[in-house]
């Protein structure tokens, strides 16, 4: 761990706390207060790899400050794109208002910049002021939708986070996520929404060899993603979970053609995305989202 001063307070700073048991406990309570989850079933499935890497700022041996640097690679019209999503950005109540945020980000930024195709985040509306000091700039996402096809008569299963996780590695391990925008290469992320906040909306669709995440809300299916082997039509795998009183299906991803969809700006909420870097123009090119399950 380095040592060092801000505002002439001193701290330390690691961004190696998954191997320390005591900073990364401290670690996982600060992300509970902060978010209302953590990262220890994460860590005890072997699924925290250096991909996802904390930048800590270190007080008394806890934790109080934090911006995680989540390596990331997109395919965009048939090319790979280098990218570095910042996650769980959080600072200890006690802790707030000292500059703590404002030097990991910029300790960042000198580290990463000009070294990947795009650096970007997503921002609750709270700070909406702060990353454009840093360079950011916000970008809008579509929230693609359409009418739901006719019942096709298949018979989603579902599964259980828990006792059906070797079946959720082999599909997440076998398929691909079948989108316009899809990140690659990713499945310890894939796995982190499976395991946590999606784990109540995982289907298999064993005719199609497909594993689904989606839900209902409403008259509306929410289709979050899909996992195949092969290439699919959305509408197959939307047409297994047609049912009376639902009319429309909202994607958690960019389909591969327009043809059908219609397109509005993705509600913000507390996800404004906030991106930087050579790949900034070619999002601004034509709708796009970024995957649900690639939120970091």
């Amino acid at each position: 761990m380095e040592s060092l001063s801000i505002y002439g307070t001193p701290y330390q700073f690691s961004s190696s706390i998954r191997q320390d048991k005591l900073l990364r406990d401290s670690f996982n309570q600060l992300t509970q207060l902060t978010f209302g989850f953590d990262f220890s079933a994460w860590h005890r499935a072997g699924l925290w790899t250096d991909g996802y890497q904390p930048h800590c700022l270190i007080a008394d041996g806890q934790v109080v400050a934090n911006i995680s640097v989540n390596r990331m690679t997109f395919c965009w019209e048939g090319h790979p794109l280098s990218m570095i999503q910042l996650g769980t950005v959080m600072t200890r109540p006690d802790f707030r208002g000292r500059g703590l945020s404002r030097y990991l980000m910029e300790r960042i930024l000198q580290v990463y910049g000009g070294t990947v195709d795009l650096i970007y985040l997503f921002a609750n509306h709270t700070v909406l002021e702060f990353y454009p000091k840093f360079g950011f700039s916000p970008v809008e996402e579509t929230l693609f939708s359409r009418e739901m096809p006719a019942p096709s008569g298949e018979v989603p299963r579902r599964l259980d986070a828990d006792a059906d996780f070797s079946l959720l590695l082999e599909m997440v391990q076998r398929g691909k996520p079948q989108g316009a925008f899809p990140m690659v290469g990713n499945r310890e992320l894939s796995l982190f929404h499976l395991l946590g906040p999606y784990r109540d909306c995982l289907y298999l669709l064993p005719n199609l060899d497909v594993l689904a995440v989606a839900e209902y809300q409403g008259g509306s299916l929410l289709l979050w993603e899909v996992f195949s082997p092969q290439k699919l039509s959305i509408g197959q795998v939307l047409a297994a979970f047609s049912q009376p009183g639902i009319s429309r299906a909202i994607l958690g991803f960019p389909p591969n053609g327009l043809g059908g969809y219609a397109l509005s700006p993705l509600p913000g909420g507390d996800d404004m995305l906030f991106v930087q870097g050579p790949a900034e123009e070619l999002l601004r090119k034509q709708p796009f989202r970024f995957p649900a399950l690639s939120h970091a």
